[in-house]
């Protein structure tokens, strides 16, 4: 039987064998580099989904509980309605960061000759947002 088959095996040492295959054996650590999900995809994703659990577990709770448990502990001695509103604002403002971060991420992990890249952000966007 002439079938074609690749076994991709990493950091594998070669030993004598009697198989009547040919293997052919890659360089140490390759597969890294022939996945492309390990080509920065996968950070990327981790990233929005870290994102959106932080943000989901912090929905949770009131404002009010977060804050008082600050305020036991001493970490936050005295609040105001505008240090409230600016904590709010400082938060918006990291996450359209890290969004941004994320998104270039994909893009400058991702071909520039692909024409998938820029459809793989808005794809992660709408799933995430």
């Amino acid at each position: 039987d002439n079938d074609n088959i690749i076994n991709e095996q990493d950091n594998f040492e070669e030993e004598s064998s009697t198989l009547t295959r040919l293997l052919v054996f890659l360089p140490p650590n390759m597969t890294s580099h022939l996945q492309l999900l390990d080509a920065g995809v996968i950070a990327s994703f981790k990233a929005h989904y870290k994102q959106i659990y932080c943000r989901y577990i912090l929905d949770l709770f009131e404002d009010k509980t977060i804050i008082n448990c600050w305020r036991k502990t001493g970490i936050l001695p005295t609040v105001t309605e505008n240090d409230i509103f600016d904590a709010m604002q400082i938060q918006q403002d990291t996450l359209t960061h890290e969004k941004e971060s994320t998104n270039q991420i994909i893009v400058d992990n991702l071909n520039h000759n692909n024409p998938y890249a820029n459809s793989l952000v808005d794809a992660l966007n709408n799933f995430f947002y």
